[in-house]
């Protein structure tokens, strides 16, 4: 849990540095726990670090980042992509992707 409160904290403030400082901790300790976190699901980072660049070239993006385990309604006008990890074997049938929704037309 730790890992995602940091990330959440780093997506709001877009900075781990404005992280640390409203957690009360170092930057060290933010940056931790979400490496353990991307550590342990396999994952890499390279949307945070990225983040606050891109929004400074493109001031006009809203971009909210939350962390949550609660399944998020994409009927919702306010949201245009959500991106969730899970283990393949229980993806619910609302999360597959549908069949040919990535291959080119001719």
């Amino acid at each position: 849990m730790d890992g995602l409160r940091a990330i959440d904290a780093v997506a709001r403030r877009l900075s781990v540095r404005a992280a640390a400082e409203e957690m009360h901790l170092t930057p060290s300790a933010v940056s931790r726990p979400i490496e353990a976190l991307a550590s342990e699901l396999g994952a890499t980072l390279w949307l945070l670090p990225r983040l606050a660049g891109f929004q400074q070239q493109h001031p006009d993006f809203d971009i909210r980042i939350a962390a949550t385990d609660h399944r998020v309604d994409m009927d919702d006008p306010e949201i245009d992509l959500a991106l969730r990890t899970q283990a393949a074997a229980v993806v619910p049938p609302w999360c597959r992707p549908k069949p040919n929704a990535c291959s080119a037309t001719s």
